[in-house]
């Protein structure tokens, strides 16, 4: 099946015009639910301050304390990584025209997703920090060898190249997670890479355009938006800085929503699945 990097866009543009009620109400749960374990863990820390406070100045009880405060802190951020994987998750389930539209199954969905996209980022990031502890020792070593800047600028590009082109073929492991169903770290990793085969450099076109869409609207808007604050010449006033945090989380929103809609399109093309197809499975 051909990729065409329109037919991307106008999947995506299609998602969000005809779910965005349900990829709104996706958002709010998880924005909800990350909210709450903020409140949990501020009131979790304001105990265990005042905990401290009273141990007084025992050696055993403060470390006992303070361990477990710190453990406490590490499991926390975890937490926040698993639910930030699982809104993503869902954010791509809502939007893909080859899952029901239902927002129950895709915070449903979601949560089922974290643990093995926890284990795929797990694996990233160990391979990546060997990979890059390798090409570190060899640039360092071309870069003294040669005592040429621009050899070094050289070798630096071409790892640019390197990342951008492993970061596509990478680029469908949540929606082989969230969409195929495929709960092993490993095999989704395997499959998204070889779902990209022969077709690195439109799905990377498709990346591109629409960054350089984000940084062409979002830089207009935030010039005139700073236009309209400091346009009297004077400190803007409560009012234009509350307008200017609700664009900002609009603006959050809107991003959010459409990057999951458009990785929801293209891998519906990688996939070589239809939504008609997907009707007709789920009728």
């Amino acid at each position: 099946m051909d990729y065409s990097i329109s037919k991307a866009f106008s999947d995506a543009t299609r998602s969000v015009t005809e779910r965005l009620g349900s990829q709104i109400a996706v958002w709010g749960v998880f924005f909800a639910i990350q909210i709450g374990a903020f409140v949990v863990f501020a009131v979790m820390m304001g105990g265990s301050a005042m905990a401290l406070v009273g141990a007084g100045t025992g050696a055993e009880a403060l470390a006992g304390l303070g361990g477990g405060m710190i453990l406490f802190m590490v499991l926390f951020y975890l937490a926040l990584i698993a639910i930030a994987v699982a809104a993503q998750a869902a954010q791509v389930t809502i939007a893909s025209h080859l899952r029901p539209p239902s927002v129950g199954d895709a915070v449903n969905n979601g949560f089922r997703s974290a643990l093995p996209l926890f284990g795929a980022i797990v694996l990233l990031l160990i391979g990546y920090f060997v990979v890059a502890f390798v090409l570190g020792l060899v640039v360092g070593m071309v870069a003294g060898t040669s005592g040429s800047s621009a050899v070094g600028m050289l070798v630096l590009v071409l790892i640019c190249v390197a990342l951008a082109y492993v970061g596509t073929k990478l680029s469908m492991i949540v929606p082989v997670v969230a969409i195929d169903g495929e709960r092993n770290p490993i095999n989704a990793i395997s499959k998204s890479w070889n779902m990209t085969n022969g077709r690195v450099l439109p799905v990377l076109g498709t990346y591109l355009v629409f960054i350089v869409a984000l940084v062409v609207v979002f830089g207009a808007v935030a010039a005139v938006v700073a236009m309209t604050a400091m346009g009297g010449g004077a400190m803007p006033g409560f009012g234009t800085m509350a307008l200017i945090a609700v664009l900002y989380i609009v603006a959050l929103v809107a991003i959010t929503i459409y990057a999951s809609s458009l990785t929801a399109a293209v891998h519906q093309q990688l996939s070589g699945r239809s939504a008609e197809e997907a009707s007709k499975t789920f009728s």
